[in-house]
């Protein structure tokens, strides 16, 4: 059940940016590290669509996903599991560690953490 139009909004809008630059952004920076800056923003707004918890500790849940995806990269998890042939899981896994996916998913963990501040209207939050 939907709990949150806003944030389907929103998601729906950085859904429609990010399939952009997937498909016709190639460049060494707004790809990279842009889209996954807006990936993890997506992900929380996503989120707030279907659960209503407190948005701080959903934006902390958000970057432990995306650290736990960038260390299983770098643990070449799917290789090990012999399931680097399967497309979706390479699409969700990528394919190799990099440091600076981790400085572009704070970065969006800090974006999300002003947003909560100083946009944010939830009564979980304003306690």
């Amino acid at each position: 059940m939907i709990k949150d139009y806003k944030s389907l909004g929103i998601s729906v809008i950085l859904f429609i940016i990010l399939v952009f630059i997937a498909l016709f952004v190639h460049d060494n920076f707004v790809r990279p590290f842009l889209g996954d800056t807006l990936a993890v923003i997506w992900l929380y707004f996503t989120s707030k669509i279907f659960l209503k918890i407190s948005s701080f500790l959903l934006s902390v849940f958000v970057l432990f996903v995306a650290y736990t995806i960038e260390f299983l990269q770098y643990l070449h998890i799917l290789s090990y599991l012999k399931l680097e042939h399967v497309k979706i899981l390479k699409i969700i896994f990528g394919s190799t560690f990099d440091i600076n996916d981790i400085l572009a998913y704070t970065l969006g963990w800090f974006i999300i953490l002003f947003q909560i501040k100083y946009f944010s209207t939830d009564v979980i939050n304003n306690k």
